[in-house]
């Protein structure tokens, strides 16, 4: 059973873009010195100040990061989804965490100790240059969304985060994996607000709503509600 949980462990993070430039030697002792680990829906991964011990890479699931500023009003930065790694700044800069990781799902994480994931990275080079890479894209990406709360109203903003989580996924997949509460986290408005646009989109024949998923039935249409909804003229 050992052994079978260990091969499924080493094909797992072969697929991980993150360790791409891993040899199958220096795989299999990443997984040697890495256990799984799952949590529920609700249960947090870690806090906001907490101490990192551990990078986590998510196997199974939804993880979602959000902030909270110090009026207690939580944003939602990301959803993390599988391959995606969480953690990895707290660790590397050996500070608390900044945001706070809570499980949107059932999930299985990989759980990466802090020691040993500073010793990859010091080893290995591309593993550095990737993970700067991915920041980069990620600031690009919160620049862009602070742009688009000054830019556009309600209806905008959440047609705007529909279209980006949607760039996203493969191929511009037309199933976004996400709740209406935590769209309306994303998107800073009332869980009701976000209801109502969202029955509207509907009846026009834009998206469906499913539980635990939206689906883009007309993006063209979407990308016109995004671009006419802007408060800067």
């Amino acid at each position: 059973m050992i052994k079978i949980m260990k091969d499924e462990t080493i094909l797992f993070l072969k697929s991980v873009p993150l360790f791409s430039s891993l040899n199958n030697k220096e795989i299999e002792t990443l997984a040697d010195n890495s256990r799984t680990i799952t949590y529920e829906k609700g249960d947090y991964i870690f806090k906001k100040s907490a101490f990192p011990n551990a990078v986590y890479i998510i196997m199974k699931g939804i993880v979602k990061e959000i902030v909270i500023d110090s009026n207690d009003f939580e944003t939602v930065v990301k959803n993390r989804r599988v391959h995606d790694y969480i953690g990895e700044i707290g660790v590397l800069l050996q500070e608390p965490y900044v945001s706070t990781a809570i499980a949107t799902n059932s999930v299985e994480l990989l759980e990466i100790p802090r020691e040993f994931f500073c010793h990859l990275t010091y080893n290995h080079v591309k593993i550095t240059k990737f993970i700067i890479k991915t920041l980069c894209l990620r600031l690009q990406n919160s620049a862009e969304t602070h742009l688009s709360f000054l830019m556009f109203n309600s209806e905008g903003r959440i047609a705007y985060r529909i279209l980006m989580l949607s760039r996203e996924l493969e191929r511009n997949a037309n199933k976004i994996e996400t709740t209406q509460e935590t769209l309306s986290q994303m998107c800073g408005v009332a869980r009701q607000t976000l209801s109502n646009i969202l029955g509207g989109w509907k009846k026009d024949g834009i998206i469906l709503t499913h539980r635990g998923y939206i689906e883009i039935l007309n993006k063209e249409e979407l990308v016109e509600v995004f671009l006419g909804n802007t408060i800067i003229r």
